[in-house]
């Protein structure tokens, strides 16, 4: 993203877009701020429920 430069987003990009998504898709809040470190965000599960 974006389709004609992949990659071209700064990690604070990708994350406030992850964060978009997540938000929009009815996925509550944490208790903190989504990091852009690569590592932490690969620690991150997403549990698909009820919602």
């Amino acid at each position: 993203m974006p389709k004609d430069d992949p990659g071209s987003l700064s990690l604070e990009e990708y994350s406030a877009i992850v964060s978009y998504l997540l938000r929009e898709n009815g996925y509550p809040a944490g208790e903190e701020e989504l990091v852009s470190d690569v590592p932490a965000l690969r620690d991150i599960r997403v549990e698909v429920g009820d919602r």
